[in-house]
């Protein structure tokens, strides 16, 4: 997550671009971006606008954190209605398309792309996911990703993609099982663009479980799984009493935020729905057969520098990953 609020502060628009969109704002990842880019906004072009799209039918998310910047607009739309997003996105510049983590995600993309065809949006910033390049078809979540992005590569004049690793996004899914057992104008060079956020280590599960041990002190065994096992041990988190499929995402810049971390502290974290597992599911595949999970250096090409490694995370929140006695 703080590699993409990191990139997205180097993506700010120019000073005549007024309206920038944000789709998925109901979601984790699209709600940690559109306020940290509204506070981004708020102090270095005040006079850009965001349109920050949630699906209509989504009653569960709260928008109170959003709602205090006055330079973001929220509109509820129906992502199968092209006559809705063409009306919330009119006027708009450029556009911030965070696919969603259901399997509606290319039909929504699709009609996303084609409204922003309508209302002459020429520009986008793509959230993908690492291995999108991959030709395995039966990875079929990763293959959903790569229909996105050939559809903004067609539809628009001006893009960039930003593949980042659900793998990393997610380390927290791993934390009860240790417990329990041991587009910027101003930068031409980005126009076109396709970049692997990494962070600076090549991830393998035997340099995982030595980061755990020595950061959490305790012994963490490795052990290899069948995808099906996997599978089921990522469902049973919606049963735990302090995990669920739907969290508040007026909390979740606060849950993401370094400044608001308590080690140790009471946290309800979301549990991966269908979607989402089989992405990562996908994504292991691909990190397995050393398709993912490399050091692309590609961040350093937008930021200046390689991030921060699997071993600073770990020792930031090595509480979540020691046992519960």
């Amino acid at each position: 997550m703080s590699t993409i609020q990191s990139a997205m502060s180097h993506i700010l628009p120019s000073s005549h671009t007024k309206r920038i969109a944000i789709t998925n704002v109901d979601s984790w990842l699209g709600s940690c971006i559109a306020v940290h880019l509204a506070e981004k906004l708020e102090k270095k072009s005040s006079k850009v606008q965001i349109v920050a799209l949630a699906c209509k039918d989504n009653t569960h998310a709260d928008f109170d954190k959003l709602k205090k910047f006055k330079n973001v607009h929220i509109h509820k739309v129906d992502y199968n209605d092209e006559k809705s997003l063409e009306k919330a996105i009119s006027g708009v510049s450029c556009s911030i398309l965070i696919p969603e983590m259901t399997e509606h995600r290319v039909k929504h993309a699709k009609n996303f792309l084609s409204a922003m065809k309508k209302e002459k949006v020429k520009e986008c910033l793509l959230l993908s996911v690492a291995g999108a390049e991959s030709k395995d078809h039966n990875l079929k979540e990763i293959v959903t990703f790569h229909e996105i992005e050939q559809m903004v590569e067609e539809h628009c004049s001006c893009y960039l993609v930003l593949r980042k690793s659900i793998f990393n996004q997610c380390f927290f899914l791993w934390s009860p099982t240790v417990q329990e057992k041991g587009v910027d104008r101003r930068r031409p060079l980005h126009k076109n663009k396709k970049y692997t956020l990494t962070g600076p280590d090549k991830i393998t599960a035997q340099g995982l479980v030595q980061a755990m041990n020595e950061e959490t002190g305790q012994r963490v065994q490795f052990k290899q799984v069948s995808r099906e096992e996997l599978k089921k041990y990522l469902e049973s988190l919606k049963k735990r009493e302090d995990w669920s499929e739907q969290l508040n995402v007026d909390r979740c810049h606060e849950i993401a935020s370094p400044e608001s971390f308590v080690a140790g502290g009471d946290h309800h974290h979301m549990a991966p729905n269908e979607s989402m597992i089989n992405l990562l599911l996908d994504e292991l595949e691909l990190i397995k057969k050393g398709e993912a999970g490399f050091f692309s250096g590609d961040l350093e090409k937008i930021l200046g520098h390689q991030g921060k490694s699997v071993k600073d995370f770990l020792h930031k929140y090595k509480d979540e990953f020691r046992r519960q006695h």
